[in-house]
């Protein structure tokens, strides 16, 4: 005796296909992903720092290097040296800086606009120009407010223009708006080499007559970092870029040692499956 289930096809049967992957696997092969590309990035990144800050190290001793302005605009000095101007003139109206948007997608500065960085150009206390900046504030009572004629007579200027990078003004109202004269001033000297897009931009937007390669820039208050912590940085920077690959591997062993589960369904007597004859 046979039994005979219905086996008619229909006339389009639906066709099927499925990822030989599944959902949840994908996700975290990319979730994986974008952490090994995070991963890299930091390890280039600490690279960087690192290997700057070892370079900046072995250019300089622990004290800075003693030097004039007037040296400084005439001298030719190596990028990353650590020095320490003597007295000098503050030009702080002829000042540009980086701020930060008040809003999401703004553009508007206003004068409580928090300061990422300012830079601001020193010149000696002796330097012509000086002695003209300083007779234009007391004639006009302030360098903004005098007229474009009162600089027709200008000194000339010669060398290097250097400006002094600080944050130590943290709103645009705390910038000074008059001259000031400085004892001393301590930084690392940075060439436009090293400028970052931003900075590259700024200066050359507000000081267009002047070559980026006639520019120095100290920031003021950095010093070279220790050699041990340099090494630190670099050898972090090693680290992550290892990590990645060890992560790979071991995810891979694990893959590899994974025993498959197999689940059959249980028969049960008296039921035939479809179209299959009995």
């Amino acid at each position: 005796m046979s039994r005979i289930m219905n086996t008619k096809r229909p006339p389009n049967p639906p066709r099927r296909r499925v990822s030989k992957v599944p959902f949840h696997r994908e996700n975290n092969r990319s979730s994986s992903a974008m952490l090994y590309l995070g991963l890299v990035l930091a390890g280039v990144g600490l690279l960087a720092y690192g290997f700057k800050e070892l370079s900046i190290t072995r250019k300089n001793e622990n004290k800075p290097t003693p030097v004039t302005v007037k040296e400084l605009m005439e001298g030719d000095f190596e990028d990353g040296k650590y020095l320490r101007l003597d007295d000098h003139l503050r030009i702080y109206p002829t000042a540009c800086y980086l701020y930060y948007e008040e809003g999401f997608g703004s553009r508007k500065q206003t004068t409580d606009s928090e300061i990422a960085s300012l830079y601001y150009p020193i010149l000696p206390v002796s330097h012509p120009l000086s002695r003209h900046y300083e007779e234009v504030e007391k004639k006009y009572k302030s360098v903004e407010n005098s007229p474009d004629e009162a600089f027709d007579q200008a000194p000339g200027f010669d060398g290097y223009l250097v400006l002094v990078k600080t944050d130590e003004f943290s709103r645009v109202y705390n910038i000074p708006s008059n001259l000031a004269t400085a004892n001393s001033v301590e930084g690392v000297l940075v060439r436009h080499t090293e400028w970052d897009r931003d900075e590259k931009e700024l200066i050359m937007e507000a000081y267009p007559g002047i070559n980026q390669s006639k520019i120095l820039i100290l920031e003021k208050g950095r010093k070279p970092s220790s050699p041990v912590v340099a090494y630190m940085v670099v050898t972090g920077g090693f680290l992550l870029l290892l990590l990645p690959i060890g992560l790979i591997w071991t995810n891979r062993r694990t893959r590899q040692n994974t025993v498959p589960l197999r689940r059959t369904s249980p028969v049960r007597p008296g039921i035939a499956g479809k179209g299959r004859r009995v």
